[in-house]
């Protein structure tokens, strides 16, 4: 059965053998893999007999490399919203209003739209995490528009209508409504970056997967996970709960915060994250987003 973290699963191709492995996979645990396999495609199934293919895999380098540090920053962003969530499952529980309710519901589902944001990346699809990015874009805008109406005026919440408030948050968010919109409909602007031709067989195809392109694109989970610990900070300084206490669970234990506390952590450390995937990746922030601040010494 497949845990609820199948978004920390990297594919992996080795003697034309698909495979997965977490992210967080020790060098230890990639070397076994490896020196397994090998000996699959040997036909030597004996597992005592691994060892003897050490030598065939020494100038491979199994420690901490560019994908690992970049994978870590997009496990840990995905880690701080689905904390975020859980503090939000938390404050709700003893409401009653509608939009209270409406609000959580909708933010909350989020968090499956974020992991498979990040599977679709990490698989090289991305065009198709264009139409992902859309309906998160859409849904923080949608929510963040509802936050102290009744239940008729929510109803009458036209879901597409509402990416103007996005710029309450982050300055410039609405013109990404534009971006996406190309990208999710396949504009005839976008359709012709897709197109390949080979001048050497005079042969056509379309480029369907891309580990580059997917890498840039990373930049929108960053940004749009902002923009989501925006609204939720507002959410809850609407309802009077910032200054309430929480618990976080940490790797080493759990810490007690107040819930203001804990969502200008998330913020500031996303920003440590994206930085750090900016360097690692050596590509600079995607331009074509509006920008937020990016600290350079900022440790949680």
């Amino acid at each position: 059965m497949v845990g609820e973290e199948i978004y920390k699963l990297i594919p992996y191709s080795l003697f034309d053998i698909q495979y997965s492995l977490a992210t967080n996979a020790s060098p230890q645990l990639k070397r076994q893999i490896h020196l397994a396999l090998l000996a699959y495609k040997k036909n030597d199934y004996n597992y005592e007999n691994v060892t003897d293919y050490l030598d065939e895999i020494l100038d491979i380098d199994f420690s901490n490399d560019e994908h690992t540090r970049r994978d870590y920053c997009i496990d840990g962003v995905v880690g701080l919203i689905i904390q975020v969530i859980n503090t939000l499952k938390e404050k709700i529980e003893k409401q009653n209003e509608p939009y209270i309710l409406v609000y959580f519901n909708s933010m909350g589902r989020l968090r499956a739209s974020f992991e498979s944001s990040v599977v679709l990346l990490r698989y090289g699809y991305y065009i198709e995490s264009s139409p992902v990015f859309r309906l998160i874009y859409e849904q923080i805008a949608w929510s963040h528009s509802i936050i102290g109406k009744d239940i008729d005026e929510i109803n009458k919440t036209k879901v597409t209508g509402q990416i103007k408030i996005l710029n309450e948050l982050i300055p410039n968010s609405k013109k990404l409504y534009g971006k996406y919109s190309a990208e999710a409909h396949l504009d005839p602007s976008e359709i012709s970056s897709y197109f390949i031709e080979n001048s050497e067989n005079n042969g056509v195809g379309h480029r369907y997967r891309s580990g580059e392109r997917s890498k840039i694109k990373y930049y929108d989970i960053f940004f749009l996970s902002t923009l989501y610990c925006k609204s939720i900070y507002k959410f809850f300084e609407h309802i009077g709960v910032l200054n309430d206490s929480t618990i976080i669970n940490t790797p080493t234990g759990q810490i007690s915060m107040t819930v203001k506390e804990q969502l200008d952590i998330t913020m500031k450390s996303i920003q440590i994250f994206e930085n750090t995937f900016s360097e690692t990746i050596g590509e600079e922030y995607d331009e074509e987003l509006p920008e937020i601040k990016i600290l350079e010494d900022m440790m949680v």
